[in-house]
């Protein structure tokens, strides 16, 4: 059998096939179709979309900032002990509008490429389901829609960088611990409950958060 997901701006459609020909020189009886696949999505402008929300102590107005546009995610805090520093989560959406409500999951991973990192202090980054609808923005440092302060141009967050319980879940979905040399590598997490409800319940999908558990400590 053959299957390809094809992907339009309605959302994915899977075509599930097996050619003519091999039909034909099966012996008679009846056919079963089991669609079982692997689906990858990204971030982009039909997979999905992502931004950062970013914190700064050094510079208060920074903290409406989007940073939609970004080609990075940032998570974490500054390795300082001084007054100044920074506080990052990212947050992340993606479109599962064709996968039908009665599909069983049997895995799902978000996986994230660390790139840098300045921390020798060992952490562990918790992925929390999104509660509220947030705006992407096309920022790149500049006033815009999801920032520290604001989750759209017209409505804060409960609280600024998200209320834990109200825009967040208060219980993480999945946790992984980062050492301090863990640069130039893929972190993972098993959300595979997080999108059976997304998938079960497509009203529910509104994202996630990525952040780290206590990122009131300097790390990043």
């Amino acid at each position: 059998m053959e299957r390809r997901w094809v992907r339009t701006e309605e959302g994915y459609f899977l075509l599930s096939g097996i050619p003519m020909r091999e039909l034909t020189r099966m012996p008679s009886g009846t056919v079963v179709f089991d669609p079982q696949v692997v689906l990858h999505i990204q971030p982009g402008a039909i997979g999905g979309y992502d931004a950062s929300i970013i914190y700064d102590t050094a510079n208060s107005s920074a903290q409406n900032n989007n940073y939609g546009k970004s080609n990075t995610l940032y998570i974490g805090r500054s390795a300082t002990a001084s007054s100044n520093y920074l506080v990052s989560r990212s947050l992340l959406f993606f479109e599962l509008s064709g996968i039908p409500t009665t599909a069983n999951i049997d895995s799902a991973k978000l996986r994230l490429y660390c790139f840098n990192g300045n921390s020798s202090i060992a952490t562990t980054l918790d992925v929390h389901k999104m509660l509220v609808y947030w705006d992407e923005g096309v920022g790149d440092g500049t006033t815009g829609q999801a920032s520290w302060v604001k989750r759209t141009p017209s409505n804060n967050w409960g609280a600024n960088g998200g209320l834990a319980g109200t825009d967040y879940s208060s219980s993480y979905y999945a946790r992984i611990t980062k050492s301090g040399s863990d640069v130039n590598t893929w972190f993972e997490w098993d959300i595979k409950t997080l999108v059976s409800q997304w998938v079960a319940t497509p009203s529910s999908n509104l994202g996630l958060m990525v952040k780290f558990t206590d990122d009131g400590t300097a790390q990043t």
